[in-house]
């Protein structure tokens, strides 16, 4: 916002039926009741900075006929990255939309949760998603971070849509990349290195750590399972 001019913030949720459609007429974004928090969030730090904020929603019911060309683009088959190149595919669609004919840089905040470990298991239905190593957060924070070298969950798919991708935290992994342990294991890892950092205006907007993968809060999100039996379906 200081360094760059005409930047818009765009922010992902998931709807619920019913909220999509409020969506579509009109309804101001602020009062969808099922948007994630993260979205919420999004919206609060793009007010501070007086940034006009894009919203791009989507139904559970939009995953299934969005994973086989999203798996294709992030050229990885592995659970966690389908469901981020989904959301990316999402939001790929909706920036091109926006912006048909002209040259648009997308800034992404990727990498910073690998160089935090910033990852858990989840488990729905007694199903196991995202088993994370059973390692020191160093090691698993190596093989998060070599990982990303494996699949395309964000720059391949945001190409696609001749969306060149700056990914700013790149910049900085061999300061992060030499994080101690002892940092590492605070559950308030992500704000005590960053905090500082943020404006005034916007550090109380911030979470202070992710709280579920792929979802953008505390609930559980219908496009996880959704995605499941499409997938398994597939295969």
């Amino acid at each position: 916002r200081k360094f760059l001019d005409d930047v818009v913030a765009v922010s992902f949720s998931y709807l619920s039926t019913e909220d999509g459609k409020a969506a579509l007429g009109g309804t101001d974004p602020a009062g969808l009741e099922s948007a994630s928090d993260d979205f919420r969030s999004a919206a609060a730090v793009a007010e501070a900075l007086d940034l006009s904020l894009m919203p791009v929603f989507r139904s559970s019911d939009a995953v299934p006929s969005a994973y086989r060309q999203a798996t294709k683009l992030c050229q990885d088959w592995r659970d966690f990255n389908i469901h981020c190149a989904v959301v990316n595919l999402f939001l790929a669609q909706d920036i091109r939309a926006a912006f048909p004919s002209g040259d648009v840089i997308v800034l992404t905040g990727d990498l910073m949760n690998e160089f935090v470990c910033d990852y858990h298991e989840e488990i729905i239905d007694g199903v196991v998603y995202y088993p994370q190593p059973r390692a020191s957060q160093t090691s698993r924070r190596r093989f998060f971070v070599r990982g990303l070298d494996a699949g395309d969950r964000e720059i391949g798919v945001f190409n696609a849509f001749r969306l060149p991708v700056f990914q700013a935290y790149a910049w900085l992994a061999e300061h992060y990349m030499t994080v101690p342990d002892n940092i590492l294991s605070r559950p308030d890892a992500k704000e005590f290195l960053n905090a500082h950092l943020l404006p005034a205006a916007v550090r109380g907007k911030v979470g202070k750590k992710k709280q579920r993968a792929q979802v953008g809060g505390v609930d559980i999100a219908p496009a996880m399972p959704c995605l499941d039996r499409a997938w398994t379906k597939a295969t």
